[in-house]
């Protein structure tokens, strides 16, 4: 059995970052039960497939309990870095939208012009947790498990990058009205507790749109021979569409959300193909 020892070494470097972040600003992130529940039950899976010798398993319970630790410790730095309290950059972006001739409104009469387009958006919105899942267990089940590394290294640099720049650039979103991430967003702004409670954490960053990067590499790691990638293809388009709405983000931030995984697509597969080719010259 080989663990992944980039993809923790990545974890426990952005785990530390936030704790020490997170001293000098003064805040504490508290109540860790919930994800310890669910990286107890991904840790099953991974000691199930470590007892049966069951690769597919264990390739599940790793890259489960990595997506897991993820998904914390990137919430965490997203929380830690808006404590940094820059200028709001709204202005700025609303401006950026209203120059390439995006008008909100419109689009949204658009976009809801058809009752089952209008069912079916939120669900896609909502579907990044399901995917991931999905991919982690069809493509260790059906041996792409390089699609597995992919798709998590992608998304990893992308999540850092996404928080460092919502803290440089820091906006709330559209509205009103406010959701309840953007208004998660205004009282770290404020200072309302020192206490950050794990359980409560939401997604609060607007510039670039994570969803977005996310929704490019879902498309991306499930391009052919892979036979899911239409139907993940379909629900990620209807994903891109409900972001500016149900994600209360500019049109910019998709713009730039798909820009960035863009760059990561390029970054790390040149890296992959590097780190084999020299693997292969080694063999040799």
């Amino acid at each position: 059995m080989k663990l992944r020892v980039w993809e923790w070494y990545l974890i426990g470097s952005v785990f530390l970052a936030d704790q020490i972040l997170a001293r000098c600003e003064g805040i504490a992130f508290r109540d860790y039960s919930q994800p310890l529940f669910i990286l107890s039950l991904a840790l099953l899976v991974f000691l199930y497939g470590y007892i049966r010798r069951v690769q597919a398993f264990l390739e599940i319970g790793e890259y489960l309990l990595l997506w897991i630790c993820f998904v914390l410790v990137n919430a965490m730095s997203a929380y830690a870095i808006a404590e940094w309290r820059l200028p709001l950059r709204d202005a700025e972006l609303a401006g950026i939208d209203a120059m390439i001739g995006f008008n909100r409104t419109t689009a949204l009469h658009i976009v809801t012009g058809s009752p089952w387009i209008t069912e079916l958006l939120p669900i896609a919105y909502s579907s990044l947790f399901a995917q991931t899942i999905f991919s982690t267990v069809y493509f260790s089940l059906t041996g792409f498990s390089d699609r597995n590394r992919e798709l998590f290294r992608m998304a990893a640099i992308a999540c850092i990058a996404t928080n460092l720049i919502s803290g440089i650039l820091p906006a709330i979103g559209p509205h009103p009205p406010l959701a309840p991430f953007q208004q998660a967003f205004i009282e770290i702004r404020n200072n309302s507790s020192p206490y950050i409670a794990i359980p409560k954490m939401q997604g609060i960053v607007t510039f670039p749109s994570f969803h977005t990067a996310l929704a490019v590499l879902f498309i991306y790691v499930h391009r052919p021979p892979s036979r899911s990638f239409f139907p993940v293809l379909l629900l990620n388009l209807f994903m891109l569409m409900a972001v500016p709405f149900w994600g209360h983000h500019y049109f910019i931030d998709e713009l730039a959300g798909a820009s960035l995984a863009l760059a990561c697509i390029f970054a790390v597969t040149k890296c992959l193909k590097s780190a084999s080719n020299q693997k292969q010259n080694l063999a040799a």
